[in-house]
């Protein structure tokens, strides 16, 4: 999801602003209950609060062992920054070693040779970022953003870096509360499937047990047929009952279908009479012989 990039901010002047922008941040979040809309919304905020034009916001995706791009700010965000980044990309690793805002304006000498982070600096100006932001909850990273350059007449504000460590942190705890409704939800959709498949397990062991006795009709019927061909009773009565028991069979196949396809059951009229001749009928051919 990109947003466009919106104005330069301008930062609160006093610790009381500070307070009052980001308490209606965390106000702001907490009424978003869409991932993807709240995940828009706070890189739109970081990257105003930082005067960047662009950024981007990535989540944890734990299915696939990466971390997926979840919203952008910016026209040429799309191309900076990739869709996915393995766990082991050097941004995430390093981030989630020292989660901490971290800074590729920073004056060279304080990035050491031996520094890990040298790997996540170069990683980040490939992206044209300038600043990345950890979301760390319960001691893991499950999100982080990149942004861009800061204006130079920006770059020494003390406020900047106060607001948008307090802004990462409120979006990091309702990053963390949507995260783990979605979790929930895609439990509860597991549990649904689990009792579906031991549903189907009920339903297959009825099917065996229904589709015994009309395939016993059937058999009965082959069997005897060369030897009673020349009883047109026999044969009429007998293909008769037979021809039911296919249909019936065809019934059962068809309600497995449309159980497999969520599709309603579908009532239908019998006769009692019907379904007791026919039961009766087969059991007098078969005490005959």
């Amino acid at each position: 999801m990109s947003v466009r990039p919106t104005a330069i901010a301008t930062l609160p002047s006093s610790s009381t602003d500070l307070l009052d922008l980001v308490a209606r941040f965390s106000t702001e979040m907490g009424a978003l209950t869409d991932l993807g809309a709240l995940s828009a919304r706070i890189i739109q905020e970081l990257c105003r609060a930082s005067a960047s034009i662009h950024g981007a916001l990535y989540l944890l995706d734990r299915e696939h062992e990466c971390y997926r791009r979840a919203a952008t700010v910016g026209p040429a965000a799309d191309s900076s920054f990739p869709v996915t980044l393995p766990l082991t990309h050097p941004i995430p690793h390093h981030l989630a070693l020292v989660p901490r805002t971290k800074s590729a304006e920073a004056p060279r000498s304080a990035v050491q040779i031996e520094d890990p982070g040298k790997a996540e600096l170069a990683a980040m100006a490939s992206m044209h970022a300038a600043r990345s932001l950890a979301h760390v909850s319960r001691g893991r990273l499950i999100a982080f953003s990149l942004l861009g350059p800061t204006p130079p007449s920006e770059r020494n504000r003390a406020s900047m870096s106060s607001l948008l460590g307090a802004l990462a942190q409120t979006a990091t705890n309702a990053l963390d509360t949507n995260m783990l409704l979605e979790d929930l939800h895609r439990s509860h959709l597991l549990m649904k499937r689990t009792d579906r498949l031991k549903s189907l397990e009920t339903i297959a062991g009825g099917f065996a047990h229904e589709i015994r006795n009309p395939l016993t009709s059937i058999k009965t019927f082959i069997q005897l047929a060369p030897e009673r061909k020349d009883d047109p009773d026999f044969i009429r009565e007998f293909s008769r009952i037979v021809l039911d028991d296919v249909y019936r069979i065809e019934r059962l196949i068809e309600e497995i279908l449309d159980y497999a396809r969520y599709m309603e059951p579908k009532l239908t009229e019998e006769d009692i009479n019907d379904i007791v001749s026919s039961c009766l009928y087969f059991i007098e051919v078969k005490a005959d012989n």
